[in-house]
C-alpha cells in the first residue's frame, strides 16, 4: 500500500487506464496551471492514468482551445535559457527532452544575442578580465561550452570581454 499526496492509500498496483475524456482534460488543465507542456510532453503524462484515445483527445481540446500551446513552450524555454546563461545547445537539448518541435523553437529564437548572453555569463564569472591569463580564459571557454554556446560564440563573448572590461 503507498500513501498519495492527499494522504489516502493506494493499493501498489496500476489500475487500468481510465478511458474518461473529460477526467483527462481535467488532469490535463490541472497540469497547464502550473506550466506549459508541450503536446507530447502533455500526452507522455496523460498516458500513465488515461487510455491513448483519452489523453489525445483532451490534448487536441487543449490546444483548440488556446490552454496549450507549443509556441509558448518554446517562448518559455528561450526565456528560461537567456535568463539563467545558458546557450542555444542547451536550448536545442531542452526542447527534444520536452517534445518542443525543433524548427518552432529556432523561428522563435532567432533573434536571441547568444553571444551577449554569454558575455553576461564571463562578467559574471570573471569580475576582473584584466589579469585573464591563457589557463583562466581556456577554463571560461569550457564553462560556456558546457552551458551550450557554440565556439564561435564563447571566442566572440572571450574577445568582448577582454576590449571592454566594464563591471558586471
Amino acid at each position: 500500500m503507498a500513501f498519495t499526496r492527499g494522504g489516502s492509500c493506494r493499493s501498489s498496483r496500476t489500475a487500468a487506464p481510465s478511458s474518461d475524456v473529460s477526467a483527462a482534460l481535467n488532469a490535463a488543465l490541472r497540469l497547464l496551471t502550473a506550466r506549459e507542456y508541450s503536446k507530447g510532453e502533455l500526452q507522455d503524462k496523460l498516458l500513465r492514468r488515461y487510455t491513448k484515445e483519452a489523453a489525445a483527445a483532451a490534448v487536441a481540446q487543449c490546444a483548440e482551445q488556446g490552454w496549450q500551446s507549443d509556441v509558448r513552450t518554446a517562448q518559455m524555454l528561450i526565456r528560461h535559457c537567456e535568463l539563467n546563461g545558458y546557450g542555444p545547445q542547451k536550448l536545442k537539448y531542452e526542447a527534444l527532452r520536452r517534445q518542443v518541435p525543433l524548427d518552432l523553437v529556432i523561428e522563435q529564437s532567432a533573434d536571441t544575442a547568444w553571444t551577449d548572453i554569454a558575455l553576461e555569463v564571463l562578467k559574471r564569472r570573471c569580475p576582473d578580465p584584466s589579469s585573464l591569463d591563457r589557463p583562466a580564459a581556456q577554463k571560461l571557454l569550457a564553462l560556456l561550452s558546457r552551458r551550450g554556446f557554440l565556439s564561435g560564440q564563447c571566442i566572440k563573448a572571450l574577445e568582448l570581454l577582454r576590449t571592454n572590461p566594464e563591471p558586471a
